[in-house]
């Protein structure tokens, strides 16, 4: 779970907007949209990338994985940053090994929910 410091960071307009347009282009099989790294912890210089772990209820399709791609790309080309997207499904979060993961239980602890 997210500590409650992590609930009171600072928000971002790049963030909320692909995390409001992934939500639009895969429904339901968004559980979950996770901001964290050096933005999230403002240790971030100019050309930081924005880290987002995108959680979903199952491995996503090909045809899934592009538009999510195509989103990344729109945002890349709109405002000269970087996106590195994590892709786990609940079961990989919530179970061993990946639930063990220093990585995911990082994530889960600093990042932020959207």
């Amino acid at each position: 779970m997210m500590s409650e410091q992590s609930s009171e960071k600072r928000s971002d307009e790049i963030v909320e907007y692909f995390s409001a347009r992934v939500r639009q282009i895969l429904g339901t099989t968004v559980v979950g949209v996770y901001w964290f790294g050096s933005r999230v912890r403002e240790r971030d210089k100019p050309d930081s990338d924005y880290d987002i772990l995108l959680e979903t209820t199952s491995v996503l399709s090909e045809e899934q994985r592009d538009a999510v791609a195509d989103l990344a790309i729109d945002i890349v080309a709109e405002h000269s940053v970087l996106l590195d997207i994590h892709y786990y499904t609940s079961d990989e979060i919530t179970r061993p090994p990946f639930s063990r993961s220093p990585f995911v239980h990082a994530v889960l602890e600093e990042g932020v929910r959207l």
